[in-house]
């Protein structure tokens, strides 16, 4: 219920991210064609008076720098994927529930990073603060996206404070994915078990080493196994040196970074539209 619920969220927060996205497409063609107005005047006239008053004149006539400003900004609100302002939205009406699961259950992170664990107990005791804004005592950067955090914390008198509201809905989102990954698991659940519990142990692995390692032509010993890695990769990394200039589809840029170029689609063969 948790995971599914936290996924209705994020997916109508995309899909209001994508209406504002549609409402805006004019905005976004009216400033292009002022910006086009304005770089025509800079091009055709070449007294800097001259050109001040006419470019005065083009932003007056399509509004004033104020009003086109605040259009930016606006269109620059909404620019690239950044859904998870508006998840808050559509959050409010499952705050309660949401909040009651992760007092209910006992949540469990499977590595040796409890971030989350923390930012979990932070909201919970501050569950019923009223503040707009809470002091940002806790990291979050081990988990959370830039986008994230770009929606969460905020600098206001030389301090880095969470959003609340914002803060909630990044860390529920976070628990939910987590439980999808197997990075949280939860006591006594059967879904959400910790998965580290199912593996075998080192007494039960141990006898079957030595036949797992002559099946896949691999050392037993650590030393070895790590020279064997060592071979290996000195023996791929010399013949794809040697294979470079023949390789077409790889491009080096001038500051060393390697890239692929996109395949060309293949044609259809005859007869695939009848079949």
């Amino acid at each position: 219920m948790f995971t599914k619920r936290m996924s209705k969220l994020t997916s109508r927060a995309k899909e209001e991210l994508e209406r504002l996205r549609e409402g805006e497409r004019s905005t976004s063609e009216h400033l292009v064609e002022v910006l086009s107005d304005v770089l025509q005047v800079t091009t055709e006239t070449q007294d800097p008076a001259s050109a001040d008053r006419q470019i005065r004149e083009v932003l007056e006539r399509e509004g004033g720098a104020a009003h086109l400003l605040e259009q930016c900004e606006q269109v620059a609100a909404h620019h690239g994927d950044r859904y998870q302002p508006f998840v808050w939205r559509y959050y409010t009406s499952h705050r309660k529930a949401l909040f009651r699961v992760i007092k209910t259950l006992e949540f469990q992170s499977t590595t040796s990073d409890q971030a989350l664990i923390d930012a979990m107990n932070f909201i919970i005791a501050h569950e019923q603060d009223p503040k707009k804004y809470l002091e940002a005592t806790i990291d979050l950067s081990s988990f959370a996206s830039k986008k994230w955090l770009r929606t969460v914390m905020v600098r206001r008198k030389s301090k880095s404070w969470f959003i609340r509201q914002h803060l909630e809905t990044c860390v529920f989102s976070y628990v939910a994915a987590e439980l999808k990954t197997g990075d949280l698991c939860v006591a006594g659940s059967e879904q959400f078990a910790d998965y580290r519990e199912q593996l075998l142990s080192w007494e039960e692995c141990e006898p079957k080493v030595a036949e797992y390692c002559q099946r896949l032509d691999l050392p037993m010993t650590a030393e070895g196994f790590v020279e064997h890695l060592r071979t290996r990769l000195t023996e791929v990394a010399a013949n794809v040196d040697r294979t470079r200039p023949e390789n077409r589809e790889l491009i080096i840029n001038e500051r060393g970074e390697p890239s692929l170029k996109r395949l060309q689609a293949k044609a259809a063969p005859q007869g695939l539209a009848q079949l």
